[in-house]
């Protein structure tokens, strides 16, 4: 497979991508490999941010923000136990810091899964919205 947010990797290097949407993502690698409830990092990058800080550095969206090429939705559970919240808030940040465009929804009563209809609603309306505002502007 692609790895663990790879689309924000991707987004951050390439000019091929209209929008991206980014689902619970793993923005910050650092952050995410010491958390003991990721059940993926560091395991596909074969080193912890210890051994490794470059290849984090590199890797991480987090740092990376200033290279998006894409608008972004970023979606979060605040409940989400695997994938630390503050990822996409983060991320928000970082996107703001440097003019990007971005938006995020962040839902309260979430967790991992978006589960409840109405969220999901919400979900595909904004991801839809996204993905339709970059086609008006190619």
């Amino acid at each position: 497979g692609p790895g663990p947010s790879r689309s924000c990797a991707w987004g951050e290097h390439s000019k091929i991508f209209c929008a991206i949407v980014g689902v619970n993502g793993r923005t910050d690698w650092v952050m995410q490999a010491q958390y003991e409830h990721d059940g993926l990092l560091p395991r596909p990058l074969g080193a912890s941010p210890e051994e490794d800080p470059a290849l984090y550095a590199a890797a991480s969206p987090l740092p990376n923000a200033h290279a998006v090429n894409a608008p972004m939705l970023l979606v979060a559970g605040a409940d989400d136990g695997q994938i630390l919240p503050v990822n996409a808030r983060a991320m928000a940040d970082s996107l703001r810091a440097h003019s990007r465009r971005f938006d995020l929804l962040f839902f309260e009563d979430e967790g991992h899964w978006i589960e409840a209809e109405d969220n999901r609603m919400e979900f595909i309306r904004r991801a839809m919205s996204t993905l339709e505002a970059c086609q008006a502007r190619r």
